[in-house]
């Protein structure tokens, strides 16, 4: 069964706060950025939350860089360009992008930042 915890990153202190429904802060719903453990681990064990960006290895020998998001009733992988490397659909399911081993873990994905602290993985470079 997945944990439920959550995270809510405080933009104006610039820190994040890792949380339960049973023992979260009282200013963490001042967030506008509250974001749930998918119940997914990367190759390194680290948990993988919404609002991750993540390498993934699959698809180009350098990694391609996905956004995790609920969308579609689900957790997926969001390839923000996909439209440059020719793709229709942006969004991989994430039971789809590889094996998941025991403990949940990822090993074709690895977590390098979030967007809120990241922002410049995900913006257009000229």
């Amino acid at each position: 069964m997945r944990e439920i915890k959550f995270r809510a990153w405080m933009d104006e202190a610039k820190y994040m706060v890792y949380f339960t429904l049973f023992d979260k802060p009282e200013n963490v719903f001042q967030s506008d950025f509250i974001m749930q453990y998918t119940g997914l681990k990367d190759k390194n064990g680290k948990e993988i939350y919404e609002g991750d960006i993540v390498k993934y290895k699959i698809m180009t020998p350098e990694g391609t860089l996905l956004k995790i998001e609920w969308a579609y009733g689900r957790y997926q992988a969001w390839d923000f360009k996909a439209w440059e490397r020719g793709y229709y659909d942006a969004y991989l399911d994430l039971s789809e992008l590889g094996q998941i081993q025991e403990g949940h873990i990822m090993p074709c994905l690895e977590v390098i930042g979030f967007i809120y602290e990241n922002p410049e993985l995900v913006e257009d470079k000229p």
